[in-house]
């Protein structure tokens, strides 16, 4: 894992002032990558820097970026990220003459061989900046689900990218522009879709997105942006789940590091855990455990996660968090944070990572999980509704706690109209992904498992993409740890998109994640046994409140009300409430006034 930046000045020569952009940027974001800093000039039009966190050929200083080809004369490189396959690109590179023993040459290598069509071979987790010295082109590329972030910026045929908005916000011609449609999605959602950010002067490259800008014509061409792009034509490409899992487990659970699994009493993390026994590596298994009068079931979900590990015969460690400590753990949550997230989990995934730091520089997780295989029951919630009203409504509903209170909050319903347009474009992206990938003729409208198969779609682009990864690495990269799951894995996510839609089995109530499960059975020990619910104790969002956390909510000069022509009655309405939901609003309204 790595922050990385680049400027690209399309009309003229880049000057100090861009280098000092440069460096400052990432200084700022040192904490991605505490193993090496440097920013270097490829060309008199564009500049590239990184700082990187050592995992791959960790030990040397030759794999530290911007990265040359073996020339040094035609293509420089920055990634953020893994290559876990690199080492099979490796052998079918065999021709190149490598001069370091990472991940990040085998990409340069397979550009200079398969041109625009590299990413179309790599597995992994990445966001990467390429120059083509002598095409004069600057290639940026991002994974299937978006799961490594990049910002792009651009203004007056410069360019600015970078891993964190932070750093593009320090470079001094930089003016905020509040997007307040994007607020007023984030007020619904929790979060905010890429492409888009709080900021319309600021965008995130999508998920599975390569873009190619010219320094010659100018022009920027976005060729690719869907989850269909690894489409894995030949029959010994195509997974069935448990084989794709075993795969990705060979590649992304490390070797030759040290790393920890953030387990819980989830089949996700267990399955991580199962995996890493079969394969014969030694990782640490840390879960959570919280002290609280008015909670019992945390500690059960420990005492599950603590089973499993002891039974697997690993290193265990339990991290308990007491209402004092979350709120310094949410202090240090809402610092790392580089754009909006309301997350009340968000304080604990500190505290587990910051365990994992203890022990090496990769943690593990189950994220994703519950967007492949429906663990959020997403549609068998809009399916008890069919016939009540048309899909958008529906999926919004079912995916936004409290959706038709929070909607009624918008004096002006153009707002609302245009967040409900930005999920419209998702779902026909949905459409048109699932027409490339199976050649079907219709997808939503009658046929409820077609619908179901968007539903997956937009939840993983989405809710995962955009809210459970992106939580994931921000949190992760504040205490310089690597964050990575299987189900992120281009193997995974094609095996579990091949499958039937992931509803209840008839024969086991309330057991979901059934394919999950089938498939990783001989692996997880009582594979059939449910997750232990894990709520938020009540007297740790009181400690919020009484810390004063939501008090700028109520306050009678917040930005939002002008903003957005937000109904004060009725969000004091809300607010007066003590429910899950007048919370969860609570949290939405206090994380996003910190970004304004």
């Amino acid at each position: 894992m790595c922050g990385i930046t680049a400027v690209i000045n399309i009309n003229s020569s880049l000057d100090s002032k861009d280098f000092d952009w440069s460096s400052n940027a990432l200084k700022q974001m040192i904490h991605r990558g505490p193993d090496s800093i440097r920013a270097e000039r490829v060309d008199n039009s564009v500049m590239l820097g990184a700082v990187r966190l050592r995992i791959t050929d960790q030990y040397s200083e030759r794999a530290d970026m911007p990265l040359k080809d073996y020339s040094g004369n035609r293509y420089s490189i920055v990634m953020n990220g893994e290559i876990y396959n690199y080492r099979v690109l490796r052998e079918q590179l065999a021709d190149y003459p490598f001069k370091t023993d990472g991940d990040t040459e085998v990409v340069l290598a397979a550009y200079q061989k398969w041109g625009l069509d590299f990413t179309q071979h790599l597995e992994g987790a990445f966001a990467i900046i390429l120059f083509d010295k002598i095409k004069r082109e600057v290639v940026v590329a991002s994974d299937l689900v978006g799961e490594k972030p990049l910002y792009l910026r651009e203004e007056g045929g410069q360019f600015w990218l970078a891993s964190t908005i932070p750093s593009l916000m320090i470079e001094p011609s930089f003016t905020k522009k509040i997007d307040s449609v994007s607020i007023a999605e984030f007020l619904l959602r929790g979060f905010i879709s890429a492409p888009f950010t709080y900021l319309s002067n600021i965008q995130r490259v999508s998920p599975g997105s390569l873009i190619v800008i010219s320094l010659e014509s100018g022009k920027v061409s976005k060729l690719r942006s869907s989850l269909s792009a690894r489409k894995f034509e030949s029959s010994n490409e195509k997974l069935p789940l448990k084989d794709a899992l075993y795969l990705a487990a060979e590649q992304v659970i490390p070797k030759d590091s040290d790393a920890s699994v953030l387990l819980s009493s989830g089949i996700d993390s267990r399955s991580v855990l199962g995996l890493a026994r079969f394969l014969g590596r030694k990782v640490k298994a840390i879960s959570l455990a919280v002290e609280s009068g008015d909670l019992n079931c945390g500690s059960c979900e420990s005492v599950m996660a603590e089973n499993a590990a002891v039974q697997g015969g690993f290193e265990y460690h339990k991290v308990l968090v007491k209402p004092a400590d979350y709120l310094k753990y949410w202090e240090q949550f809402i610092v790392s944070l580089s754009e909006p997230i309301a997350a009340f989990e968000g304080p604990f995934l500190f505290a587990l990572l910051k365990k994992a730091s203890e022990f090496g520089k990769v943690a593990l997780s189950g994220t994703l999980s519950d967007e492949l295989f429906d663990g959020y029951g997403n549609f068998l919630r809009m399916n008890a509704n069919r016939g009540h009203s048309e899909f958008v409504s529906r999926y919004l509903k079912a995916t936004c706690s409290g959706y038709g209170e929070v909607s009624a909050l918008f004096n002006d319903s153009n707002v609302l109209d245009l967040v409900t347009g930005r999920i419209i474009g998702g779902i026909e992206s949905g459409n048109n992904l699932l027409l490339a990938r199976r050649g079907d003729t219709e997808t939503t409208g009658d046929n409820p498992d077609a619908e179901g198969e968007v539903v997956r779609v937009l939840d993983v682009l989405g809710v995962g993409s955009s809210y459970e990864l992106s939580l994931l690495d921000q949190v992760s990269m504040a205490v310089s740890i690597e964050s990575r799951t299987l189900f992120t894995h281009p193997r995974v996510i094609h095996a579990a998109l091949s499958l039937p839609l992931p509803r209840m089995s008839p024969g086991i109530q309330n057991l979901n994640k059934f394919c999950l499960r089938d498939a990783m059975s001989g692996v997880v020990t009582n594979c059939s046994t449910p997750k232990r619910a894990f709520p938020i104790p009540v007297s740790f969002s009181k400690t919020l409140q009484k810390a004063g956390i939501f008090k700028s909510a109520l306050a009678k000069k917040s930005p939002l009300l002008d903003l957005l022509n937000l109904d004060r009655t009725a969000i004091n309405n809300i607010l007066s409430r003590n429910d899950h939901a007048a919370q969860e609003f609570a949290l939405r309204l206090s994380v996003i006034e910190t970004f304004l």
